[in-house]
């Protein structure tokens, strides 16, 4: 196999493995439990105390969830329907005025005008090595006054039978059932992923070439379409594909 042949398999073989991790962990990784991290996004620098941010950052390797809630003092009825994005997590004390990492989904706009933000909303990213996809979460009211949750970039997975129409307990909503496939790149991290799987995937099928054309030769066959090359003078090409001539120690007479 040529090498550029190679290397555009071995791409797309990077891609396909860059999403597959980044599916398996949206549906499979725990939302709950101290494999979490918790903490307080507080930017002390802004003045407009008219309208407050309330958002949570939660991480753990190969994810990170981001919930907030835009808040009015002057409003008396405060709804926080993602308080428990992450169930248990490990809560980490003080206060963050920026979010970790790259800059993807709506939380780092939400931070910067949250008088134009979405009042609540949840994004979810995963991906390893680096965060390569994301999908949001927003809540809306019906008329008749019942809450519905849907999914931004994302493929919904199907719900725990606990949590049928809204996720729902005692007085908060359980956040952290919600579950989809992320659909919205994070460019960075996909490239990254990307090329850290086409490596894996050209060095295994390279290697896997190598013991073939190894494996051949020791049976005196052409490297290339393993024509069996007992009998024929040390040097002589493949009379079957035409492969350049093999060494003598490697026929048997």
């Amino acid at each position: 196999m040529r090498i550029a042949s190679l290397l555009l398999l071995s791409l797309g073989l990077g891609f396909i493995a860059t999403v597959a991790v980044a599916w398996g962990l949206a549906a499979w990784l725990p939302q709950k439990g101290a494999g979490w991290e918790k903490r307080q996004i507080y930017d002390p620098s802004r003045d407009d105390f008219s309208c407050l941010v309330m958002m949570s950052e939660y991480r753990r390797v190969a994810a990170v969830r981001r919930a907030w809630n835009v808040v009015y003092p002057a409003v008396h009825r405060i709804v926080l329907p993602f308080r428990d994005a992450i169930a248990d997590p490990l809560e980490v004390g003080g206060h963050a005025p920026h979010l970790h990492g790259s800059s993807w989904g709506r939380a780092p706009a939400v931070l910067a005008e949250p008088r134009s933000s979405p009042q609540d909303g949840c994004d979810h990213a995963t991906g390893w090595p680096a965060l390569a996809g994301w999908y949001g979460m927003s809540r809306t009211v019906s008329s008749s006054g019942g809450t519905q949750f849907d999914f931004l970039g994302g493929v919904e997975l199907p719900r725990p039978a606990s949590a049928p129409g809204y996720p729902f307990l005692g007085s908060w909503y359980e956040a952290w059932k919600l579950r989809a496939l992320p659909l919205r790149p994070i460019w960075r991290g996909l490239a990254i992923d990307t090329a850290f799987y086409a490596g894996v995937s050209f060095l295994f099928l390279r290697g896997a070439a190598a013991a073939r054309r190894a494996h051949r030769r020791r049976r005196a066959r052409c490297t290339r379409c393993a024509y069996d090359l007992t009998g024929l003078q040390p040097g002589a090409p493949c009379p079957e594909c035409g492969a350049a001539a093999v060494g003598a120690d490697t026929l048997k007479v």
